[in-house]
């Protein structure tokens, strides 16, 4: 890959294919995946900003209200 009559640009071409072919069988990933993780691109889109939830905190604050009730 190094060497031979190729341009750079081939030559690049050349190593980052063999670089994601060799994650996506060692690792199992997909190539779209590996190709986005290399271009530091997401790999998901949303139009909304989540937050985290806890429910085991909202479970045993609706159970305590219940259990005063009783």
């Amino acid at each position: 890959i190094i060497d031979g009559s190729f341009s750079t640009k081939e030559k690049s071409r050349r190593l980052i294919s063999r670089i994601v072919n060799l994650l996506s069988t060692k690792l199992e990933l997909g190539s779209p995946i590996i190709s986005l993780y290399l271009l530091n691109n997401p790999d998901h889109y949303t139009s909304h900003h989540f937050i985290p939830f806890y429910w085991r905190t909202y479970v045993s604050t609706a159970r305590s209200v219940f259990e005063e009730n009783d």
